[in-house]
């Protein structure tokens, strides 16, 4: 069946119909009217069902969970000589090697097993207990004028995964580096010119010879950090506070 339509519209009525070859005429039945609901007013006060989420501080995980042992005088830059690597595989290692855990305050991640510049507490941040990352030779040592585990029991040991005598480290290492360091920096009370590498203290290139803590300490100077930390100090030693005596070791 063949079917056409005329559509006229004049301002704003319009009609519509299909007219057959007979002659007769289909009728579209009109739209019923609208429905309104009508407005009540309401003065109750709105809460709303979700907050938006402020952004996470990423320095949060950073600080202790107890007193700061308030002895803290350096921060021992390292790498840790691998490729690859996390907090895990470096507790690891320490244990077989006969340590109580990993040996570092803190991991920084390349990527392979954490994400780039990803910054791990360690254990022994978080119970404030000295490191076993920079223990000195003998000959070093009387060199320095110090004992052997000084820089273990004064410094705090930060390592970036990866080996950088062979690679750079990656530009999310660097920059997480910088903030760790400048926040340390502020919480510690550590000046710049404690902020060392291995290298600086002991016969060895670790942090590698293309670590430069030159360009460390030019990006920590950059950043802007609040000025006050308050936290709660503690003048015991590790040690004395029953939280228990690490190896003597050191992992470059």
């Amino acid at each position: 069946m063949i079917r056409w339509c005329i559509v006229l519209g004049t301002g704003a009525a319009m009609s519509c119909g299909c007219v057959e070859p007979t002659g007769r005429s289909v009728v579209i039945s009109p739209l019923p009217p609208p429905y309104y609901i009508p407005y009540v007013h309401d003065e109750r006060p709105v809460t709303p069902t979700t907050m938006p989420a402020e952004d996470p501080d990423p320095t949060e995980a950073w600080y202790p969970d107890g007193p700061l042992f308030e002895a803290w005088g350096f921060i021992v830059i390292h790498h840790s000589a691998t490729p690859y690597g996390s907090m895990r595989e470096i507790d690891r290692a320490h244990r077989n090697n006969g340590w109580d855990s990993c040996g570092y305050h803190f991991v920084i991640g390349n990527g392979s097993r954490t994400p780039a510049g990803f910054i791990e507490p360690t254990p022994r941040w978080r119970r404030q207990i000295e490191g076993a990352h920079t223990r000195l030779s003998p000959k070093m040592a009387r060199q320095s004028g110090v004992q052997p585990t000084y820089y273990n029991e004064h410094g705090i040991g930060v390592v970036l995964v990866g080996n950088f005598d062979e690679v750079r480290p990656s530009a999310a290492q660097m920059a997480a580096a910088a903030e760790l360091t400048k926040f340390l920096m502020k919480l510690c009370r550590i000046p710049e010119d404690r902020v060392i590498g291995h290298r600086d203290v002991d016969a060895t290139d670790c942090p590698g010879r293309l670590f430069w803590m030159d360009d460390l300490k030019q990006r920590v100077r950059a950043l802007k950090w609040p000025t006050t930390m308050p936290v709660e100090t503690a003048s015991a030693h590790p040690s004395d506070r029953g939280l228990g005596r690490i190896g003597q070791g050191g992992f470059q």
